[in-house]
């Protein structure tokens, strides 16, 4: 009978669970908060209503919103095209509370990661490699699921994030002219390729060289 060896179990939990799925959710969380900033999401949302150039300036002072305190009552009054009503209003402040909340969340597992990994003596490049294999089992679920049918992905993610139904807004509503399904898919998109772009720099990175890596073959 083979004895369970409880410090690799343990070593596996850190290096192929818990620390690759923290750098996970700090890296998707650190994607969401920074394309929501105004100058990043200028671009992306620019690029994404290119047909619809005379939107783009309610669109963004909406999405300016996101980073600030003033009232969507307010902001409402500013826009030129249009207006939105009562539950997109809700709707957009719902949307200011849970990236706050992402930020934080952000920074908390971002810690967690370094402390958990520090204390645990973890090995870093088996961490990101591990986090690799999540991100694309993840990614290559969510990319068949979108592509099969994107109204449900999209739908399925909001309750997700939401916990209620807050997020359905009226059908032929501004906000709907506004961010159409098209705004959502470039930035799911840069998100999800900026997160492989960086763990594919971590990995190269932590990469033995040299002496140590032709050592590490023998």
């Amino acid at each position: 009978m083979k004895v369970i060896k409880w410090k690799s179990v343990f070593r596996l939990l850190v290096e192929g669970i818990l620390c690759p799925l923290l750098l996970l959710l700090f890296l998707l969380l650190a994607g969401a908060t920074m394309v929501a900033q105004p100058k990043v999401f200028k671009v992306l949302y620019s690029y994404s209503m290119k047909d619809q150039p005379t939107l783009v300036d309610d669109g963004m002072k909406i999405a300016e919103g996101l980073s600030g305190n003033r009232s969507y009552e307010k902001i409402n009054k500013t826009l030129s095209n249009g207006s939105i009503g009562e539950r997109e209003i809700y709707h957009f402040e719902d949307i200011r509370k849970k990236l706050r909340t992402a930020r934080a969340l952000a920074v908390a597992s971002c810690v967690a990661l370094l402390m958990i990994g520090v204390a645990c003596a973890a090995r870093w490049l088996r961490v990101v490699r591990m986090s690799l294999l999540w991100f694309g089992s993840i990614a290559v679920i969510a990319t068949v699921w979108s592509v099969i049918h994107f109204r449900h992905f999209f739908r399925s993610l909001h309750w997700w994030i939401f916990q209620d139904d807050t997020w359905i807004l009226p059908h032929g509503c501004y906000s709907l002219k506004l961010y159409p399904y098209a705004v959502w898919q470039t930035i799911g998109a840069v998100v999800l390729i900026g997160v492989l772009l960086l763990l594919l720099l971590g990995n190269f990175a932590l990469r033995p060289k040299g002496k140590k890596a032709k050592h590490g073959r023998r």
